[in-house]
């Protein structure tokens, strides 16, 4: 290979691992806030309710994070299903 292809290659990496490392960030800020929003909202809807032991408020986000979890198995299992890749090979085997 030439410096140039391998300059370009590197400057391809570069820019590539920085948009994954922004995507990442931007997930788990949103996965963040939206504990900042559920816990606040949980427990103003439970004193409407009646509700004056805090440890409702437990059971309202444990039961969250729960049903979040089984309804997720399914759907990494199907949406991993129909993904097929190479195998890991990263040799450039063009030129």
């Amino acid at each position: 290979m030439e410096r140039m292809d391998l300059l370009e290659l590197d400057e391809d990496f570069k820019r590539k691992r920085f948009q994954s490392f922004v995507i990442i960030a931007g997930y788990l800020f949103l996965g963040g806030c939206e504990y900042a929003v559920i816990f606040p909202t949980a427990w103003d809807y439970l004193q409407t309710l009646g509700v004056t032991e805090e440890y409702w408020l437990g059971f309202t986000v444990s039961g969250y994070s729960f049903s979040a979890a089984i309804a997720g198995t399914p759907l990494w299992s199907w949406n991993g299903s129909g993904f097929r890749h190479a195998g890991g090979n990263l040799q450039n085997d063009g030129d």
